[in-house]
Protein backbone atom coordinates (compact mmCIF):
# COMPACT_ATOMS: atom_id res chain seq x y z
CA UNK A 1 0.00 0.00 0.00
CA UNK A 2 3.09 2.32 0.40
CA UNK A 3 4.06 1.71 -2.73
CA UNK A 4 1.02 2.08 -4.46
CA UNK A 5 0.23 5.84 -1.86
CA UNK A 6 4.24 6.86 -3.03
CA UNK A 7 3.27 6.42 -6.84
CA UNK A 8 0.17 8.14 -6.78
CA UNK A 9 1.79 10.87 -4.72
CA UNK A 10 3.93 11.73 -7.93
CA UNK A 11 0.89 11.89 -10.21
CA UNK A 12 -0.63 15.25 -7.93
CA UNK A 13 -0.71 18.44 -8.50
CA UNK A 14 -2.88 21.39 -6.79
CA UNK A 15 -4.09 24.29 -9.21
CA UNK A 16 -6.26 27.16 -8.52
CA UNK A 17 -8.26 28.08 -11.55
CA UNK A 18 -10.65 31.08 -12.64
CA UNK A 19 -14.31 29.90 -13.09
CA UNK A 20 -15.09 31.67 -16.34
CA UNK A 21 -13.39 33.98 -18.64
CA UNK A 22 -10.74 35.12 -19.36
CA UNK A 23 -9.09 31.76 -19.04
CA UNK A 24 -5.43 31.39 -20.66
CA UNK A 25 -5.05 29.25 -23.19
CA UNK A 26 -2.70 26.58 -21.76
CA UNK A 27 -5.24 26.65 -18.96
CA UNK A 28 -8.35 25.34 -21.24
CA UNK A 29 -7.16 21.35 -20.76
CA UNK A 30 -7.05 21.88 -17.15
CA UNK A 31 -10.37 24.45 -16.96
CA UNK A 32 -12.22 21.50 -19.50
CA UNK A 33 -11.39 18.30 -16.90
CA UNK A 34 -12.31 20.90 -13.95
CA UNK A 35 -15.30 21.64 -15.59
CA UNK A 36 -16.56 17.83 -16.67
CA UNK A 37 -15.46 16.32 -13.35
CA UNK A 38 -17.63 19.24 -11.73
CA UNK A 39 -20.73 18.13 -13.86
CA UNK A 40 -20.03 14.40 -13.97
CA UNK A 41 -20.47 14.29 -9.94
CA UNK A 42 -22.96 16.95 -9.36
CA UNK A 43 -25.34 16.02 -12.31
CA UNK A 44 -25.72 12.85 -10.79
CA UNK A 45 -25.65 14.05 -6.90
CA UNK A 46 -28.75 16.90 -7.61
CA UNK A 47 -30.51 14.68 -9.72
CA UNK A 48 -30.61 11.89 -6.92
CA UNK A 49 -31.58 14.76 -4.38
CA UNK A 50 -33.73 17.47 -6.21
CA UNK A 51 -34.67 15.08 -9.51
CA UNK A 52 -32.86 17.87 -11.33
CA UNK A 53 -32.61 16.88 -14.65
CA UNK A 54 -29.83 18.90 -16.72
CA UNK A 55 -27.17 20.71 -14.28
CA UNK A 56 -26.53 24.11 -16.62
CA UNK A 57 -22.87 25.20 -16.70
CA UNK A 58 -23.77 28.56 -15.59
CA UNK A 59 -23.82 27.38 -12.30
CA UNK A 60 -20.26 26.82 -12.72
CA UNK A 61 -18.88 29.77 -13.90
CA UNK A 62 -21.09 32.11 -11.32
CA UNK A 63 -18.20 31.21 -9.04
CA UNK A 64 -14.96 33.11 -9.47
CA UNK A 65 -12.25 30.48 -9.15
CA UNK A 66 -11.44 26.99 -7.80
CA UNK A 67 -8.89 24.81 -6.45
CA UNK A 68 -8.20 21.76 -8.40
CA UNK A 69 -6.48 18.18 -7.25
CA UNK A 70 -5.38 16.61 -10.74
CA UNK A 71 -4.47 13.16 -10.93
CA UNK A 72 -1.73 13.60 -13.74
CA UNK A 73 -4.09 16.01 -15.90
CA UNK A 74 -7.46 14.68 -15.35
CA UNK A 75 -9.54 16.80 -12.18
CA UNK A 76 -10.15 14.45 -9.23
CA UNK A 77 -11.09 16.87 -6.59
CA UNK A 78 -12.33 20.44 -6.39
CA UNK A 79 -14.07 23.07 -4.88
CA UNK A 80 -15.13 26.45 -6.22
CA UNK A 81 -15.73 30.40 -4.82
CA UNK A 82 -17.14 33.32 -4.54
CA UNK A 83 -16.11 36.77 -2.71
CA UNK A 84 -18.70 38.41 -1.09
CA UNK A 85 -19.76 41.42 0.86
CA UNK A 86 -22.60 41.13 3.02
CA UNK A 87 -23.03 44.73 3.75
CA UNK A 88 -23.92 44.83 -0.07
CA UNK A 89 -27.92 43.45 0.85
CA UNK A 90 -28.12 41.77 -3.08
CA UNK A 91 -25.55 39.24 -1.39
CA UNK A 92 -27.59 38.60 1.58
CA UNK A 93 -30.26 37.39 -0.78
CA UNK A 94 -27.83 35.02 -3.27
CA UNK A 95 -29.29 31.44 -3.83
CA UNK A 96 -25.87 30.27 -1.68
CA UNK A 97 -27.37 31.68 1.70
CA UNK A 98 -30.69 30.21 1.47
CA UNK A 99 -30.24 27.74 4.25
CA UNK A 100 -28.58 30.46 6.63
CA UNK A 101 -30.91 33.02 8.83
CA UNK A 102 -31.39 36.59 7.79
CA UNK A 103 -30.58 37.69 11.17
CA UNK A 104 -27.33 36.10 11.01
CA UNK A 105 -26.05 37.64 7.86
CA UNK A 106 -26.88 40.94 9.16
CA UNK A 107 -24.79 40.05 11.69
CA UNK A 108 -21.96 39.34 9.28
CA UNK A 109 -22.77 42.95 7.66
CA UNK A 110 -20.38 44.33 10.41
CA UNK A 111 -17.24 42.80 8.85
CA UNK A 112 -14.51 44.81 6.78
CA UNK A 113 -13.98 43.58 3.55
CA UNK A 114 -15.01 40.07 2.24
CA UNK A 115 -15.74 36.93 3.10
CA UNK A 116 -15.50 33.86 0.52
CA UNK A 117 -17.90 31.38 0.39
CA UNK A 118 -16.70 27.46 -0.94
CA UNK A 119 -19.66 25.71 -3.03
CA UNK A 120 -19.68 22.52 -5.16
CA UNK A 121 -17.12 20.68 -3.31
CA UNK A 122 -16.93 17.28 -4.93
CA UNK A 123 -14.58 14.32 -5.38
CA UNK A 124 -14.37 12.11 -8.56
CA UNK A 125 -16.37 8.94 -7.08
CA UNK A 126 -13.47 6.35 -8.58
CA UNK A 127 -10.57 8.75 -6.34
CA UNK A 128 -12.67 8.46 -2.90
CA UNK A 129 -10.80 7.02 -0.08
CA UNK A 130 -13.70 6.01 2.05
CA UNK A 131 -15.43 4.17 -0.67
CA UNK A 132 -12.29 2.25 -2.96
CA UNK A 133 -9.45 2.81 -0.96
CA UNK A 134 -7.57 5.33 -2.70
CA UNK A 135 -4.57 5.71 -0.36
CA UNK A 136 -4.91 9.31 -1.00
CA UNK A 137 -7.18 11.45 0.95
CA UNK A 138 -8.20 13.99 -1.88
CA UNK A 139 -11.53 15.58 -0.40
CA UNK A 140 -8.79 16.48 2.60
CA UNK A 141 -6.72 18.27 0.29
CA UNK A 142 -9.00 20.40 -1.00
CA UNK A 143 -10.65 21.34 2.00
CA UNK A 144 -7.28 22.63 3.49
CA UNK A 145 -6.77 24.26 0.27
CA UNK A 146 -9.78 26.14 1.27
CA UNK A 147 -8.42 27.30 4.52
CA UNK A 148 -4.95 28.16 3.06
CA UNK A 149 -6.96 30.39 0.66
CA UNK A 150 -8.86 32.30 3.18
CA UNK A 151 -5.70 33.29 4.95
CA UNK A 152 -3.20 33.88 2.30
CA UNK A 153 -5.58 35.52 0.14
CA UNK A 154 -7.05 38.01 2.99
CA UNK A 155 -10.74 36.88 3.39
CA UNK A 156 -11.92 37.83 6.83
CA UNK A 157 -13.89 34.81 7.03
CA UNK A 158 -14.87 31.78 4.99
CA UNK A 159 -18.36 30.24 4.77
CA UNK A 160 -18.74 26.89 4.18
CA UNK A 161 -22.38 24.80 4.04
CA UNK A 162 -21.74 21.16 4.50
CA UNK A 163 -23.63 17.91 3.49
CA UNK A 164 -23.38 15.97 7.27
CA UNK A 165 -24.03 12.63 5.67
CA UNK A 166 -20.96 12.91 3.86
CA UNK A 167 -19.43 13.72 7.02
CA UNK A 168 -17.90 17.56 5.07
CA UNK A 169 -18.70 18.90 8.35
CA UNK A 170 -15.86 17.04 10.41
CA UNK A 171 -13.49 18.52 7.13
CA UNK A 172 -14.41 21.75 7.61
CA UNK A 173 -13.90 21.41 11.30
CA UNK A 174 -10.39 19.80 10.52
CA UNK A 175 -9.35 23.03 8.86
CA UNK A 176 -10.37 25.35 11.24
CA UNK A 177 -14.05 25.89 11.12
CA UNK A 178 -16.88 26.63 13.66
CA UNK A 179 -20.03 25.67 13.56
CA UNK A 180 -22.54 28.44 13.84
CA UNK A 181 -25.89 27.04 13.63
CA UNK A 182 -27.58 23.90 11.45
CA UNK A 183 -30.34 23.65 8.99
CA UNK A 184 -31.30 21.84 5.56
CA UNK A 185 -30.09 21.84 1.98
CA UNK A 186 -31.31 19.47 -0.95
CA UNK A 187 -33.35 17.68 1.78
CA UNK A 188 -29.85 17.00 3.60
CA UNK A 189 -29.04 17.65 7.14
CA UNK A 190 -25.90 20.45 6.88
CA UNK A 191 -24.06 22.54 9.10
CA UNK A 192 -23.49 26.23 8.92
CA UNK A 193 -19.58 26.87 8.90
CA UNK A 194 -17.71 29.85 9.40
CA UNK A 195 -13.86 29.41 8.80
CA UNK A 196 -11.61 32.17 10.22
CA UNK A 197 -8.13 33.29 9.62
CA UNK A 198 -7.27 33.01 13.21
CA UNK A 199 -8.83 29.45 13.54
CA UNK A 200 -6.98 28.18 10.35
CA UNK A 201 -3.44 30.19 11.54
CA UNK A 202 -4.01 27.43 14.09
CA UNK A 203 -5.26 24.48 12.49
CA UNK A 204 -3.18 25.09 9.59
CA UNK A 205 -0.07 23.44 12.21
CA UNK A 206 -2.00 20.34 11.17
CA UNK A 207 -2.64 20.24 7.38
CA UNK A 208 -1.41 17.30 6.10
CA UNK A 209 2.78 17.30 4.53
CA UNK A 210 1.21 16.41 1.47
CA UNK A 211 -0.73 18.97 1.27
CA UNK A 212 1.99 21.63 2.05
CA UNK A 213 3.82 20.21 -1.07
CA UNK A 214 1.40 20.30 -3.17
CA UNK A 215 0.10 24.23 -2.20
CA UNK A 216 3.92 24.77 -2.17
CA UNK A 217 3.95 23.46 -5.98
CA UNK A 218 0.70 24.79 -7.27
CA UNK A 219 -0.16 26.32 -10.34
CA UNK A 220 -2.25 29.61 -9.69
CA UNK A 221 -3.69 30.70 -13.01
CA UNK A 222 -5.59 34.11 -11.50
CA UNK A 223 -1.34 35.18 -10.70
CA UNK A 224 1.26 36.64 -13.07
CA UNK A 225 3.98 34.29 -13.15
CA UNK A 226 2.57 30.85 -13.22
CA UNK A 227 3.98 29.90 -16.71
CA UNK A 228 7.03 29.43 -14.75
CA UNK A 229 5.51 27.17 -12.20
CA UNK A 230 4.03 25.87 -15.15
CA UNK A 231 7.03 24.90 -16.93
CA UNK A 232 8.65 22.78 -13.64
CA UNK A 233 5.98 20.47 -14.28
CA UNK A 234 6.11 20.15 -17.99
Amino acid sequence: MKNLENSEIEKLSLRVIPCRETIPPEAYHAYNSAYHLWERVWSETLKELDGVKKLFSNEFTRHDFATVLYRDDIAIALMCYSAVNLNLDVRKNDSWFESWPQEFLAEQSIREGEGLIAAWFCTAPEYRKSQLNYPINSAKLIMEAFGKIVLEDGYNVGYGTSRNNRSVNKLLYEIGGEKRGESLAHGCEVDLILVEPDKVREAQLSYSNLFKKLWEEKIDYRKRGYEQELSKTA
